[in-house]
């Protein structure tokens, strides 16, 4: 969370657009934490959010839906694809891609170095993430 935090505010920062750290939320993960979250931001005049992992995503998706609020449309959405989670509703909006499968091997096989030879040091990899704009929907309506 952190990590993504800082970037956030590294990328707003870099583009000359000023930080509202009221507009800066954190959630839990349930889906009453995240409705909950997403309409004080909304309320606060929010036009877009980023769901920082993508099952906050999937919650912020369902509670537009259910207030009639279009992504794409109305409100911008930006998640976090950390799976196979494009085949879903993800597909639709932007979202930041992780290399989940590299990052599992890149751990597991770490793992099985420092069970060989526990006094090797611990390696830091970094796995490079993409960006991932969201698909216009068929009959060309947001979500």
């Amino acid at each position: 969370t952190e990590e993504r935090l800082d970037a956030y505010k590294d990328a707003m920062e870099a583009h000359g657009i000023p930080i509202e750290e009221s507009f800066i939320r954190f959630g839990d993960s349930l889906r009453s934490d995240t409705a909950n979250k997403m309409d004080e931001l909304l309320d606060a005049g929010c036009t877009a959010l980023v769901a920082s992992n993508n099952v906050m995503a999937d919650e912020v998706l369902f509670h537009m839906a259910e207030r009639g609020i279009r992504v794409g449309k109305d409100v911008g959405l930006l998640g976090y694809n950390e799976g196979v989670r494009s085949q879903f509703n993800m597909r639709y909006i932007h979202h930041i891609t992780q290399p989940a499968v590299d990052l599992g091997r890149t751990a597991g096989l770490q793992i099985l170095n420092l069970l060989r030879d526990p006094q090797q040091p611990v390696r830091n990899t970094v796995l490079q993430a993409g960006f991932t704009p969201g698909q216009p929907k068929p009959n060309g309506d947001a979500l």
